[in-house]
């Protein structure tokens, strides 16, 4: 079958652009998708407990809608995370792709990853309009999203349904980490946006620097000691 750059060859669109607006409406896609889906399982099951969990809820007087609803609240946070996780650094090198540009013999800046697109002509600007807001929704958007969802649920985080959420995305979760787990969250998330960024220089610099003092810290201030501590 022929390939996405031959469909838009001789065009004003290209390639990247495309792959910048898939990046960027996947995860829309997605969470629209998995909320409506949990929702329906939930609308169609709430008030059909299973057979073996209903003596169980009479004497501890469960409700079923409780208990069914707090297991897909932890899925679909589960779900996800593990795809947004999976997704954004993907994202993110189209997101940078579409803004990098070089200088030709001529003078002519095209972009990098499509020559033939020039840097001031409209298939340029269309990737822009798409990588830029992509950039501080998704790359930027999803470790702030997370710290505050953690944040929010800071005083009820030994709760079953968050504790699986939340131990999913950190190893060693626990509310008294909270702070220590949000600074390697930043971390992760810096890393991954130094590793694709579109200016090379200094960048093996600037990588060893970042975990340099991400290593100190932690080995200096050593928050895990006690968990990893052998009994």
């Amino acid at each position: 079958g022929q390939k996405v750059d031959c469909w838009f060859s001789g065009k004003q669109l290209s390639p990247l652009y495309v792959y910048t607006l898939v990046a960027f409406l996947v995860p829309v896609a997605v969470l629209f998708f998995l909320f409506a889906a949990f929702n329906l399982v939930f609308l169609t099951r709430r008030n059909r407990p299973p057979a073996s969990k209903r003596l169980f809820l009479i004497v501890t007087g469960t409700s079923w809608r409780d208990v069914f609803g707090q297991k897909l609240t932890a899925a679909f946070g589960q779900i996800l995370s593990a795809f947004l996780l999976f997704w954004v650094p993907g994202a993110t090198t189209y997101f940078i792709a579409a803004l990098q540009c070089m200088s030709l013999a001529s003078g002519e800046r095209v972009q990098v990853f499509d020559t033939t697109v020039s840097c001031g002509g409209r298939s340029y600007s269309n990737a822009t309009q798409v990588a830029l807001p992509g950039m501080f929704l998704w790359t930027f958007g999803c470790p702030i999203f997370f710290f505050l969802a953690m944040l929010f649920h800071v005083r009820s985080l030994e709760e079953r349904r968050w504790l699986l959420i939340f131990a999913f995305l950190n190893d060693f979760y626990r509310p008294k980490f909270f702070w220590w787990e949000s600074l390697r969250l930043l971390f992760v998330s810096t890393l991954i946006c130094v590793a694709v960024s579109p200016f090379p220089i200094g960048r093996p610099s600037f990588l060893t620097i970042l975990l340099a003092l991400y290593g100190s810290v932690f080995a200096v201030a050593r928050p895990y000691v006690e968990e990893t501590r052998p009994p």
